[in-house]
């Protein structure tokens, strides 16, 4: 986690902050702005690519209790997928998109998107408890844009 500090050319946390004016931050920033065509596209169009990439998806939550160390990782599912029944071909990624990844404008543009868009789920109570309280692994905006969730299969006559 990055720290949160105001020292010369050190960024303010990683949310939402521009780097300092002349850092070499600042430079790659403006580099990234001016030519990379997925960024010199309008951002309604940027926006369209986002959702088809991000949203309308279904993040599974899971816990490897054998793991050296135990480990959480998620499965990125089809939204019509039920989590606990899901099949291979359901499966869309191993793990949440590396988009935000690529540069701090995309970050920027992008950071919220699965966690307002998508439906989460847990494989157990008991691991959403273990994620969201005891371990904290979401921030306090990621877990205010939360929209949607579930965390037990619900029993149905079909």
């Amino acid at each position: 986690m990055h720290s949160a500090t105001f020292g010369k050319g050190k960024r303010y946390g990683i949310l939402g902050y521009l780097p300092e004016q002349g850092s070499k931050e600042a430079e790659l920033y403006a580099l990234n702005a001016s030519t990379s065509p997925l960024l010199l596209l309008p951002p309604e169009i940027r926006n369209k690519i986002y959702a088809l990439l991000l949203a309308h998806r279904r993040i599974h939550v899971l816990h490897a209790p054998r793991a050296h160390p135990p480990k959480f990782h998620c499965l990125t599912l089809r939204a019509s997928a039920n989590p606990w029944t899901h099949k291979r071909r359901h499966v869309l990624s191993k793990g949440m998109t590396l988009l935000a990844g690529v540069c701090r404008q995309l970050y920027r543009e992008t950071d919220l998107i699965p966690y307002r868009e998508c439906v989460w789920s847990w494989g157990s109570v008991a691991v959403m408890e273990r994620f969201l309280v005891a371990e904290r692994r979401l921030g306090w905006v990621q877990r205010r844009v939360l929209r949607e969730y579930t965390s037990v299969q619900l029993e149905t006559d079909d």
